[in-house]
């Protein structure tokens, strides 16, 4: 199973939506939640058939990608992904993606505005 993941902008608060074949789970954020950017280019990793990743979704950890709880009172969580099969994935460092949590590009926008 492919797992989905779309941004959802609506007001006052912007939800990510993650989509697991026929369920759906909504985490709410407010809208002073807002990312750090960790890096302006991805991770590249090599996942593990079976094994379970929870990627930073706020910036703030000290191992990148992943999450290791510095996002305690950002208004943030980390994002699961469950690797199906063994093989490298490039994960979104910028944390300004619209495909959480891999890498969609948008650190390039970054870096020409810096």
């Amino acid at each position: 199973m492919i797992r989905a993941y779309a941004w959802l902008h609506n007001t006052p608060t912007r939800k990510l939506a993650i989509l697991l074949g026929d369920q759906k789970e909504v985490i709410r954020m407010s809208e002073t939640a807002q990312p750090q950017i960790a890096r302006t280019t991805p991770c590249s990793v090599l996942v593990e058939a079976g094994k379970d990743y929870f990627w930073c979704a706020c910036g703030r950890s000290g191992n990148q990608p992943f999450c290791d709880g510095s996002h305690k009172g950002s208004g943030l969580r980390p994002v699961r992904f469950s690797a199906e099969k063994t093989e490298w994935i490039w994960f979104c460092a910028c944390k300004q993606t619209a495909t959480p949590p891999f890498c969609d590009g948008s650190h390039k926008r970054l870096s020409a505005g810096s």
